[in-house]
């Protein structure tokens, strides 16, 4: 699976349209899901969320990559840049079925939402605010996301694609919706892609150099 999405096999209301109950969880592209929003502190994300985070600064997430991921350059934390990341290492958190969280300056700039590691239950609760969920086909999703999207393949999935302008990422696992990414939106991505792409990959490289030493 790509990038940050491998390791989650280790891991053993207003204003929306449709009917929701006091459990749900919305998604809200470019904003955040349920009560944990972009913009907040570490300590703001990690009490609202609970549970045991691992933190790991900006290389040591990216040389836990190497191996997993070739193309660096087109990995939306990297691109809009961060300088911590927690991650959940063993049991996801029990208030929503969040994996990563990765900060900038010290706020939350990109959020990961899965169902690998997840409790059913939890991730039943999680609703798009477009009324999409988990599991949902792919062309049920692509018809309600729209086709304004960069599309990344990785070995073994159908696809991931990255709605840069409404700040989502979408990662669909045997036809079936089961990632969702959360960042700000950002318009230039493409640009930004290209600006760091040489920095990036310089970067991975070494970590794949070291990664071979040891």
């Amino acid at each position: 699976m790509k990038k940050i999405f491998l390791p989650l096999f280790l891991v053993g209301i207003f204003f929306c349209p449709y009917a929701q109950t006091a459990k749900q969880l919305i998604i809200t592209p470019g904003v955040g899901i349920g009560a944990l929003k972009l913009g907040m502190s570490e300590q703001e994300a990690a009490s609202l969320l609970q549970g045991e985070l691992n933190w790991l600064d900006y290389k040591d997430e990216m040389c836990s990559f190497a191996g997993q991921v070739n193309e660096v350059d087109t990995v939306v934390q990297f691109v809009a840049g961060f300088d911590s990341c927690a991650k959940y290492n063993n049991d996801l958190s029990r208030v929503m079925p969040v994996y990563s969280l990765y900060f900038k300056n010290h706020r939350l700039n990109y959020i990961t939402v899965t169902t690998y590691g997840a409790g059913e239950d939890l991730v039943k609760t999680v609703v798009l605010d477009n009324g999409v969920k988990f599991y949902d086909a792919m062309p049920a999703c692509m018809e309600k996301f729209g086709n304004d999207y960069l599309p990344i393949i990785w070995e073994g999935y159908d696809g991931d694609h990255i709605y840069y302008e409404k700040g989502m990422e979408v990662t669909y696992d045997a036809g079936r919706l089961t990632v969702v990414g959360i960042f700000p939106p950002m318009k230039n991505f493409r640009q930004l892609m290209a600006e760091h792409s040489s920095r990036l990959r310089a970067e991975f490289a070494e970590c794949k150099e070291a990664a071979k030493e040891e």
